[in-house]
């Protein structure tokens, strides 16, 4: 199998992922495959268009997000439509999920899906 190349930061995200990551002992990797899997890195309010409810750049339900809201951005408020807010609250679920495999599954993604878009950023378990 040939080497995965390494993707270059072009958004700006990879600090705060790996500041997320590094809080809640995730794999920053994975942080950056469920960004990119669930939004394509967008920012913002971001509304799940199959009508889930699910929301924001890291698309979580209102109700899971205030479960395991985390104020990445420091303002004192987490916020849902926050990028950096919801990185963190990702980080926070996956950790709190016990191990990364039960987070991933739990997270309703694409779990091959992020983990191959982990890799592009030298995630290698």
């Amino acid at each position: 199998m040939p080497a995965l190349v390494q993707q270059a930061d072009s958004t700006g995200y990879d600090e705060i992922y790996k500041q997320a990551g590094e809080k809640y002992g995730v794999p920053w990797q994975i942080l950056y495959g469920l960004h990119l899997t669930e939004t394509g890195q967008r920012d913002g309010v971001i509304y799940n268009g199959q009508g889930s409810g699910a929301r924001g750049p890291m698309q979580f339900m209102p109700g899971t997000f205030i479960a395991y809201a985390a104020d990445g951005d420091g303002d004192g408020v987490p916020n849902i439509d926050n990028a950096k807010d919801a990185i963190y609250t990702a980080a926070n679920y996956l950790a709190k999920h016990g191990s990364l495999n039960n987070g991933l599954r739990s997270y309703g993604g694409n779990t091959p899906g992020v983990l191959s878009a982990a890799r592009t950023k030298g995630f290698d378990q």
